[in-house]
């Protein structure tokens, strides 16, 4: 995964209560994942049928209410809940895919300190390694018994919606790809069905220009002080351009709400 801070984009879905973390983190979490399956778990962290007390770790900075939301979004009985509420489609799709990627934990992790500047990336890292093995585990066990869906939607679809930003100067192919990867508007699309509806709410209320302050922010400034040879131009022209999708991505899930 890239090291610059680029967020994790609908996946994590939207925000809580007008968070853009909510949107960056936890519905990341919430059956997002666009690869193989994530090895930030710790093998220590507590499994779904575990009886310990539930108390992932609290990055640095975050408030009484938020981490109160954010608690309740990993929490494992709740997210099997989700699941368990979604159609047999809808599940099925959602079971195409882990819990979370290596590259969604560190892209969220990043959000999580962009958000949250007291906190660290080790610290969101080590929250995802608590919380992962659980939420993994509640996932595979109502995917093992869901039922069968001769519709089920063919995960390796061809794409439909074109993506081919511009590339700023000096970014090598494998953080360029990992850029692609994380900012693909069909991946975002693909996983509409995880997004928490509760939580769409108060996403899809925020005006446009609120979103893209919230997702992009100061993004082009970070990618120029990564990678010195480009320019705080060239990261805006690729956020504007990434950016269109997104919205309307957002727009057309918010209108089916």
């Amino acid at each position: 995964m890239h090291s610059a801070n680029s967020r994790t984009p609908l996946k994590a879905v939207g925000t809580l209560g007008g968070l853009a973390l909510a949107g960056a983190l936890l519905l990341t979490a919430c059956g997002g994942g666009s690869g193989t399956a994530s090895s930030v778990a710790a093998s220590s962290a507590p499994s779904a049928a575990s009886s310990q007390a539930f108390e992932p770790p609290r990055p640095t900075g975050i408030s009484d209410d938020d981490w109160a939301m954010i608690l309740g979004s990993f929490d494992p009985d709740a997210y099997r809940e989700k699941l368990l509420s979604k159609t047999p489609e809808e599940l099925a799709a959602s079971c195409e895919r882990p819990a979370m990627t290596d590259e969604d934990a560190q892209a969220s992790a990043e959000s999580g300190v962009a958000q949250y500047p007291d906190s660290t990336v080790d610290e969101w890292l080590a929250l995802y390694a608590y919380v992962l093995p659980s939420m993994q585990a509640v996932k595979d066990e109502v995917c093992a018994s869901a039922p069968a869906v001769e519709s089920a939607p063919d995960a390796g679809a061809v794409t439909t919606i074109p993506f081919d930003p511009p590339r700023p100067t000096g970014v090598p192919d494998s953080d360029w790809a990992a850029y692609l990867a994380t900012w693909d508007p069909n991946d975002w699309q693909a996983q509409v069905n995880d997004w928490d509806k509760d939580m769409m709410v108060d996403f899809c209320a925020m005006d446009e220009a609120s979103v893209r302050d919230d997702v992009i922010g100061g993004l082009p400034e970070q990618g120029a002080q990564q990678y010195p040879e480009s320019t705080i131009e060239e990261w805006t022209a690729f956020y504007d351009y990434a950016f269109v999708p997104y919205e309307a991505v957002r727009q057309d899930a918010c209108a089916k709400l």
